[in-house]
């Protein structure tokens, strides 16, 4: 490692840019985002932040007197995630058909699925804005909370590693002492 280390840098580098480069082929940053999506706790946190973030953009855009087709089309490209982004275009396709938005929202992966029940009221009581942007700031709460729960998961995790770390550093200093001080008493 002292010989060689800035092939390790080097190394590293090179990953970074390969992943990098990956991620911007549309097939596999396709399956990327959606198995975010899939994964055990993470998935869970990604779907409320996406869901939030797709509540308060477009209450503001539609609170804006922006036509709701337009609006969509605006909201989908901002979402950040190609795997939801590309189920938009079938939202969009089905709310011009004439299907209520809180009908076309259910059919996406990747959103909570209590966002479709509050659209089904937002567009019954005519307050649609209103309530997107009160399940907004209700994702964005648990989006803390799920946030502060991984944190706290990840805490214990995080010791256990630094743990193995600084043994390993420690066993390496010592293991040849100890064999210097055998080598001298013998």
């Amino acid at each position: 490692m002292q010989q060689y280390w800035y092939l390790v840098i080097i190394g590293a580098l090179v990953f970074i840019f390969i992943v990098n480069f990956l991620l911007t082929v549309p097939k596999i940053r396709y399956e990327f985002d959606r198995f975010k999506l899939k994964m055990p706790v993470a998935g869970k946190l990604l779907k409320i932040i996406y869901t939030a973030r797709f509540s308060r953009t477009l209450s503001s855009l539609y609170s804006s007197g922006i036509p709701m087709l337009r609006a969509l089309e605006i909201t989908g490209t901002i979402i950040n995630n190609k795997y939801i982004m590309d189920q938009f275009d079938e939202v969009i396709m089905n709310v011009r058909n004439g299907e209520t938005l809180a009908g076309s929202i259910e059919t996406i992966d990747g959103f909570d699925k209590k966002l479709a029940t509050t659209i089904m009221i937002g567009e019954e009581t005519g307050r649609l804005d209103a309530m997107l942007e009160s399940t907004a700031e209700s994702f964005d709460y648990e989006a803390e909370i799920a946030l502060d729960k991984l944190v706290q998961l990840l805490q214990p995790v995080m010791i256990v590693i630094m743990a193995v770390v600084i043994g390993t550093v420690m066993m390496s200093v010592m293991i040849p002492m100890m064999t210097m001080f055998q080598g001298v008493t013998a």
